[in-house]
């Protein structure tokens, strides 16, 4: 059966209207799944979280995820559940885990709070493996070529610009999904290559003084014109790319297209 990509509001209506529809789709989507009892145990995993950890995912259910995650994002992660389950909030960021082979895998992840008659009763979690990405940003200083290999092998649309916005480098999908050429797009401001809707145009500038002075940038969702005239819906996730000295030299820019 063909991968299919859902939104996380569609993942929960399908767990509304019915119990053998969800559990047919949580296995065939891509993205890593989770559902979390109010306790903060697992009740459900899907199968690319086993592929992505390498265990059997029987081994999770009635458990917590604390033992596989990395020391850095171990706080960060306890500090989700009392904001899903006790305030109802919709909470986006990034966990490292520890694979069986002792490997670090990161995944930037959305978490949502499961309602049943008015009460929430669990936590849907959605997370993609933003691994590459994250080496991505180590191997900023090393050959050019190199990291141009490494953009250009993400499916994802991939834009590194300066900091004022400028382009300097675009991967395939980013061409493919906007119809540019590499040419098209080189010194160019973000500004001139898909226009903005007007009211969007605040939230975009605060991402970008936010990818600045904050460790975390939630996701923003904005509507834009690709080079064919088309306008699609995207998320948009911006963070730095930082030198030794910690001060940021690049905006790494991530597209989904809704």
């Amino acid at each position: 059966m063909a991968s299919s990509t859902f939104t996380i509001d569609e993942m929960e209506q399908k767990l509304i209207e019915s119990e053998l529809n969800f559990k047919e789709l949580f296995e065939v989507v891509n993205d890593v799944l989770f559902i979390f009892d109010t306790k903060g145990r697992i009740t459900s995993v899907n199968k690319s979280f086993e592929r992505m950890i390498g265990y059997p995912k029987e081994m999770f259910i009635g458990k917590s995820l604390v033992s596989l995650v990395t020391k850095e994002y171990l706080d960060p992660m306890l500090d989700i559940f009392p904001k899903v389950i006790y305030q109802g909030e919709t909470v986006s960021g990034e966990i490292g885990f520890i694979t069986r082979n002792d490997n670090v895998k990161y995944v930037s992840f959305t978490s949502k709070p499961i309602y049943s008659r008015g009460k929430i009763v669990g936590i849907l979690g959605v997370a993609k493996d933003t691994t590459k990405l994250k080496r991505l940003k180590k191997m900023i200083h090393a050959d050019k070529h190199l990291v141009k290999s490494v953009i250009g092998a993400i499916t994802t649309p991939i834009m590194l610009t300066d900091l004022e916005g400028n382009v300097k480098l675009v991967n395939r999908s980013f061409l493919e999904t906007f119809c540019y050429n590499e040419e098209d797009l080189m010194g160019r401001s973000t500004y001139q290559i898909f226009p903005i809707k007007s009211a969007d145009i605040k939230r975009y500038n605060d991402i970008m003084t936010d990818v600045f002075t904050k460790e975390q940038i939630p996701p923003v969702e904005m509507e834009v014109v690709a080079k064919d005239g088309r306008k699609l819906l995207i998320m948009l996730h911006a963070s730095t790319i930082k030198n030794a000295n910690n001060k940021p030299i690049r905006i790494l820019i991530q597209i989904e297209v809704k």
